[in-house]
């Protein structure tokens, strides 16, 4: 008997009921003046009503403002739907009260007491009914919402949002960890993130949890159909690809998605600034799940071309880069164009070189480039090349003359130009995600493009970025500071950087462009220490000129996040000004008040 009635008790029905009878007896209280079995205090008015009539309102009230808070209950236990009846009953009984007690407004402090609270309660249940369901209707029928956070937290890059709508098989991911306060934030911060790649295609993405800890058994079983798993240190995500036996699957480690932190430095606001590269990584390993091998990117060498290694933004080289093509699922590699171009190789990359490529090796360029390969050249005029003669036959040639603006300089140096992106429906796919930015150009020179009967008809020449109106090309760079001279020195805009593809046929509608060659007029422009002084836009225009040059649009548009945490450093006389003056402020208010209104009454 005893285990029964501990079971009715412990039931969520006899939970309710309870709090409901509670709440019952304590709003009589309070609106009758007195507790049931008690009489209720004498109202000397003529006009006031018998006190069975105050007892009859009274509980009429209460059985009203309990009905809406049984409503919002039913609402959010089983449905709005269910609630409607229960919520038109409650309003129903107060609207009677309310109209009943019009007429002892005047004499009755009690049924005044009570339409008050009733009123309020009213007006707080329909504003927050109000607010609930616009914010239902908004998240269910509404657009992408608006992210206002400084590091981007709620939104997805536009690579991500590509890779999910076109997804050819489920996705899974499962989220494994193991304990400890700094794994379990981790967690969080990616569950955050997988629940964005869901929303984005919720009929294909999947999201599941494991803790080893807590299920071994299913632990052990995972492990043994991904044996990397159970060497996993850590914790991480494993994404699976597909459904059954011929399901993919790749682990990302935590250690890959979080960066170190910066220690603490005394005399800087910042206490903690974290590289989170969850949504590289993830959508990194969709990709090659995707494609089922990493495309190659081969960087040439032997000319002084800067080195794919060195990683330091302090110093020249291309590391950078590297890490970014490699962090959205391709291989970079370096190559001596004297002899073979790896195979497999889709895109070829000169850069910077600071010698001569001899006609040897710009044949064997022209060569992959004829049968099908692709080139990227990101060089100046500063030294030969030795590539001009066959950029002209493409119709893009790079011309003499330093380009240099005054008006639009990175740190107010001219012969450092800022580039900017604009907004424009025609603009091609590389630039097209990275509108509104700004390109930083070092050693830029100007870009001709071939047009009307000097233009090869073979091929289609597209500009990429144009400097500002300020800007013009120095003829004589080596005489000093840039000035412009109006009868030598052509004004700006100025092309520093386009793309060629094939030229489609003059029967063909909305034609799909072949890409072949994209030319960035900047030796520089990918260096490391150029990344590092404007951020990841450089590296966002290289990686979407070599996606678009292999033909893969929806690898544009990704990059890293640095969250950044930050903490207000004050000394002790700081602190102190922080504490008394809002102090004093709100003392010097309340007086304030207190003399307006001891003004106002006297008067």
């Amino acid at each position: 008997m005893g285990d029964r009635v501990f079971d009715l008790l412990g039931r969520e029905v006899a939970v309710v009921v309870a709090l409901v009878v509670i709440g019952a007896m304590t709003l009589y209280w309070f609106l009758r003046g007195a507790p049931l079995g008690q009489s209720a205090e004498a109202e000397t008015d003529g006009e006031a009503p018998p006190p069975r009539y105050r007892d009859l309102i009274a509980a009429a009230t209460t059985f009203g403002l309990l009905g809406i808070l049984l409503g919002a209950y039913v609402a959010v236990r089983f449905g709005l739907p269910q609630s409607i009846v229960v919520f038109a009953m409650a309003f129903g009984i107060l609207l009677l009260t309310l109209w009943s007690n019009r007429r002892y407004r005047h004499a009755s402090p009690s049924l005044r007491r009570m339409a008050r609270v009733t009123d309020a309660s009213m007006t707080g249940a329909l504003l927050a009914g109000v607010l609930i369901v616009g914010n239902v209707l908004a998240f269910t029928y509404g657009g992408r919402p608006i992210d206002l956070s400084l590091d981007r937290s709620y939104s997805l890059e536009s690579l991500t949002i590509n890779q999910l709508q076109d997804l050819d098989e489920p996705v899974t991911f499962t989220l494994f960890y193991g304990s400890g306060e700094r794994v379990f934030g981790q967690v969080d911060r990616i569950r955050q993130l997988v629940q964005l790649y869901q929303e984005e295609a919720p009929d294909r993405v999947t999201i599941d949890t494991l803790n080893p800890f807590d299920d071994p058994e299913r632990a052990r079983e995972l492990a043994e159909q991904v044996p990397g798993l159970a060497l996993t240190e850590g914790g991480g995500v494993l994404v699976t690809y597909g459904e059954g036996d011929e399901a993919q699957r790749i682990i990302v480690r935590n250690a890959d998605m979080f960066a170190a932190e910066v220690p603490d430095d005394p005399g800087s606001s910042i206490v903690a600034e974290t590289s989170f590269l969850g949504e590289a990584a993830l959508t990194t390993a969709l990709i090659r799940l995707k494609q089922g091998e990493q495309p190659i990117v081969a960087f040439t060498t032997g000319h002084g071309e800067p080195t794919i290694d060195a990683m330091d933004p302090r110093r020249p080289g291309l590391g950078q880069l590297r890490a970014r093509l490699e962090s959205v699922g391709m291989k970079a590699v370096a190559f001596n164009p004297a002899g073979q171009v790896p195979q497999g190789a889709s895109v070829v990359v000169v850069a910077a070189p600071t010698e001569t490529i001899g006609p040897e090796v710009v044949a064997r360029l022209r060569g992959f480039a004829d049968t099908g390969g692709r080139v990227l050249v990101m060089a100046g005029n500063a030294t030969t090349s030795g590539l001009e003669s066959w950029l002209e036959e493409w119709g893009v040639g790079i011309e003499s003359g330093r380009v240099v603006d005054p008006g639009l300089a990175f740190r107010g140096r001219a012969d450092l130009p800022l580039v900017p992106v604009e907004p424009g429906a025609q603009n091609p796919p590389i630039v097209a995600p990275i509108e509104g930015r700004m390109i930083l150009m070092p050693q830029a020179a100007p870009i001709g493009v071939k047009s009307g009967a000097e233009a090869n008809s073979a091929f289609l020449v597209m500009p990429l970025l144009r400097t500002s109106g300020t800007s013009f090309v120095e003829s004589t760079p080596e005489a000093g500071p840039p000035q412009r001279d109006a009868d030598e020195d052509r004004a700006g805009p100025v092309v520093v950087a386009a793309a060629v593809a094939d030229r489609p046929g003059p029967t063909e509608r909305s034609p799909e462009l072949t890409p072949r060659l994209v030319v960035i007029a900047s030796p520089a422009a990918g260096d490391n220490q150029t990344v590092a002084a404007v951020g990841v836009a450089n590296l966002d225009l290289i990686v979407n000129a070599i996606s678009w040059l292999q033909d893969r649009p929806d690898l544009v548009g990704l990059a890293p996040r640095t969250y950044v945490a930050r903490v207000l450093k004050a000394g002790p006389n700081l602190r102190a000004k922080l504490v008394l003056l809002p102090t004093l402020l709100s003392i010097s208010v309340l007086v304030g008040l207190g003399v307006a209104t001891y003004l106002a009454r006297r008067e």
